[in-house]
């Protein structure tokens, strides 16, 4: 069976926002467990408008990867480190980066190290100064966007099914968030459209592992 390089999901609300990115971190954990020593830290780009989900988004990865209290979004400090598991994560926040270069000031080169696993929100204004995304997430209002098609992993109804009612009890909030209310006053069949592309063979493994977590 062909390899999947790009799916697309939906997320109808915050709490399946949640679960779909406790579904994705599951799939980072196992990629990163079963990966080889040196083999360089996996890169997850995530972007999106103000308020689409992507810090929840992170928030249930990061949960799912053992990291536990508060998880808040790194919008002044721009990078947040946890460690967790024996792996060690940076959930990065770019939207108040002013120059691409200032990226050097944050020691990304440090994190990239082996057994790390990256979540940078905004990537787009580090260009230049980051190292290429394994995987590229994209949220939109589901009206405003589509995902393009490979021919296999399309998943939208399968994805927001599973995610329903999966760790909506640890779901948080705070941050860049896709607010519950806001879905009172969208129309039926509207909520948030995730696009995810492989940049990398490590990518597709991931799309590969998270449709696995999705479908459980």
């Amino acid at each position: 069976m062909r390899q999947s390089r790009s799916i697309s999901l939906h997320a109808g609300s915050a709490p399946a926002m949640h679960a779909l990115g406790r579904a994705l971190g599951n799939a980072l954990g196992s990629a990163l467990d079963e990966a080889p020593r040196g083999g360089g830290a996996l890169v997850i780009g995530l972007e999106g408008e103000l308020g689409t989900g992507k810090t929840t988004l992170v928030q249930g990865a990061l949960q799912a990867l053992g990291v536990r209290g508060v998880i808040r979004s790194p919008t002044y400090t721009l990078i947040e480190p946890y460690e967790a598991a024996g792996r060690r994560l940076y959930h990065l926040d770019l939207y108040r980066l002013a120059q691409p270069d200032e990226i050097e000031a944050l020691g990304l080169r440090d994190a990239l190290e082996d057994r790390a696993i990256l979540l940078i929100e905004w990537p787009a204004r580090g260009a230049g100064f980051l190292p290429p995304a394994d995987l590229e997430i994209s949220i939109e209002y589901r009206s405003a966007i589509e995902c393009p098609r490979d021919g296999e992993g399309q998943g939208a109804a399968e994805g927001q099914g599973a995610a329903e009612g999966q760790g909506a009890a640890e779901y948080q909030g705070g941050g860049d968030d896709l607010d519950p209310a806001d879905e009172l006053h969208r129309p039926a069949g509207e909520g948030r459209m995730l696009c995810l592309r492989a940049g990398s063979p490590a990518g597709v493994r991931l799309i590969e592992r998270f449709l696995a977590a999705t479908s459980q």
